[in-house]
C-alpha cells in the first residue's frame, strides 16, 4: 500500500455518525414492523390481512432502509474516489514507461 492511500485513509471525513444514526433509524422501523407483524400472526390474521394492517409500516421501514443506504454508499464512493484518486498519477506514469507507444506520445506533445 503506498503512503497516498495511507494518508487518505487517515484524512478519512466520512460522516459515520450520521450513518449510525440512519443505521439505527432503520433498524427501528425493521424491529417495529417485525413487531406488528409477529403480533398479527398471533391474532391469527392471514397473509393478505397482515399485507394491508402492515402497508404503512412497511413503507415506512423501506424508506428508513433507502435512506440510510443511499447515504452509506454516496459516503463510500466518495472515499474511494479520493483513494482512487491519490495514487492515479503514479499509475499514469507507471503506464507510460510501460509502453513504448505512449513513450513516443509524450515525446512528440501528445500526452
Amino acid at each position: 500500500m503506498d503512503s497516498a492511500v495511507r494518508s487518505s485513509k487517515r484524512e478519512s471525513k466520512m460522516n459515520e455518525d450520521k450513518i449510525q444514526a440512519l443505521k439505527q433509524v432503520a433498524e427501528a422501523a425493521f424491529a417495529a414492523h417485525e413487531a406488528k407483524k409477529a403480533e398479527l400472526i398471533e391474532a391469527g390474521m392471514n397473509a393478505a390481512q397482515r399485507r394491508k394492517a402492515l402497508k404503512s409500516l412497511h413503507e415506512a421501514k423501506n424508506a428508513a432502509h433507502a435512506e440510510y443506504a443511499r447515504f452509506a454508499k454516496g459516503e463510500i464512493n466518495r472515499e474511494l474516489d479520493k483513494i482512487i484518486a491519490a495514487g492515479a498519477e503514479e499509475r499514469r506514469e507507471a503506464a507510460i514507461a510501460r509502453s513504448p507507444w505512449k513513450q513516443a506520445k509524450r515525446a512528440a506533445g501528445l500526452l
